[in-house]
């Protein structure tokens, strides 16, 4: 009669066969041993690492429960492959394909999605989804009164019987049987992992049992910290990293970043032979606007002529304020003429702005210089003291004016 033994040690046969099943952790040993082999049914042999009995019922009831240990192995293995995995990214888009690879393997059988508060935290749409998780755009977004879990701040779930408040979210699902995790780090939500259960093919219940629903709740629940965790570290990140290259009152880019940008896109424009052009401001007569009416007013000022330079500048440029009253452009894939012609524009935008401070009207212009790659200059040193040379010129000829730079000898070259 043929029995199964599990064991972790070496059973001394020569007609065992031996199956290995690795698991990332340990390898668990399962024989298939004929009891005439060794010895008859209800001995206790000891095979080495462990004693194992020969009877049919225990022996199957430890194959089961050596299945299960090496699930949980395996499942507690993932877990920490994916903590670790997620703390090594730095990018969201590295994040959402960590998270989605791992979704796909530790729950393999169900349908389900991580849905992230979108920027305005009006509504969350999911970022992964897994299975068979549907394209319908209604499912895929929805306002966060419409999940359980968030207005109740804990994990919901609703079982096949119906039992229970339904989510609004969740549309089509015939077995109802549905998980919900908010994520959430630092007291912040950060979103929900969404699970739906597995059900049988007449759509009449779930087929997952009880206790699976359990453990995959609790795994949920763990999954959820982790991505919580990432997510808030990311965004931690960056809020930093926009710190580090923000000007806080304006918004626009500091000087560090600005100048090592310019770098970057000068060696892309050596590479591909394209244009490169930069326009160098300083507000006129900003002292005077601070002591007449305060510094406070002067930021003010700042505040609207950055409002004013990221609305007339493409994406790809970089607009930055470069210090105190002045503000550096970067303008890539830009010639000369075009870039002076951006310049005409701000000043005239900067010369209609309708500033107001306590009831006082101020009147703000400019003064411009414009130079550009590679007729002004070949490097950034070269490029920015041309364009400062240019900005001097439009101040000492009379202010609110552009001047664009001399061009270098063999500067086209």
């Amino acid at each position: 009669m043929d029995v199964t033994v599990v064991t972790t040690g070496e059973l001394q046969s020569e007609n065992s066969e031996k199956i290995i099943g690795p698991t990332g952790l340990r390898t668990i040993g399962i024989w298939r041993v004929k009891i005439s082999d060794l010895v008859p049914e209800g001995t206790v042999v000891d095979s080495g690492a462990y004693v194992a009995t020969l009877d049919r019922t225990e022996a199957t009831t430890k194959l089961k429960d050596v299945e299960s240990d090496v699930q949980k192995s395996q499942t507690q293995y993932d877990k920490t492959k994916l903590d670790t995995t997620l703390e090594l990214r730095n990018a969201r888009d590295e994040l959402i394909n960590v998270i989605a690879s791992y979704a796909r393997e530790l729950f393999p059988t169900e349908t389900g999605a991580l849905f992230i508060y979108s920027p305005s935290r009006d509504d969350l749409e999911a970022v992964v989804t897994w299975g068979d998780f549907p394209a319908d755009g209604s499912q895929r977004r929805f306002a966060p009164d419409e999940c359980w879990s968030l207005r109740l701040g804990q994990k919901y779930q609703q079982d096949a019987a119906h039992v229970g408040l339904h989510c609004p979210h969740v549309n089509n699902l015939q077995s109802n049987h549905y998980l919900c995790v908010p994520v959430m780090a630092h007291g912040e939500t950060l979103g929900v992992l969404h699970l739906r259960f597995s059900m049988d093919e007449s759509g009449a219940g779930a087929t997952t049992s009880p206790r699976t629903i359990e453990a995959l709740s609790a795994l949920a629940g763990s999954i959820a910290e982790y991505v919580a965790l990432a997510f808030a570290n990311q965004l931690l990140r960056d809020r930093l990293r926009n710190q580090a290259i923000r000007d806080p009152l304006t918004d626009l880019f500091n000087r560090r970043y600005a100048e090592e940008t310019l770098v970057r896109e000068l060696q892309l424009a050596v590479r591909k032979q394209t244009p490169l052009s930069v326009i160098f401001l300083d507000l006129d007569h900003f002292k005077r606007i601070n002591d007449t009416y305060g510094h406070d007013a002067g930021d003010v000022v700042l505040e609207k002529v950055g409002i004013l330079m990221k609305t007339h500048t493409r994406g790809h440029d970089v607009a930055c304020r470069y210090g105190g009253e002045e503000f550096l452009l970067v303008m890539s894939d830009t010639p000369l003429e075009v870039a002076r012609q951006r310049a005409e524009a701000l000043r005239e935008g900067i010369r209609s702005l309708d500033i107001v401070y306590k009831t006082q009207s101020i009147a703000v212009t400019a003064s411009f210089g414009v130079a550009a790659f590679p007729d002004s200059g070949a490097d950034r040193d070269q490029l920015l003291k041309a364009v400062d040379v240019a900005l001097y010129e439009a101040k000492t000829s009379g202010r609110n004016r552009v001047v664009t730079a001399n061009p270098v000898a063999g500067g086209s070259a």
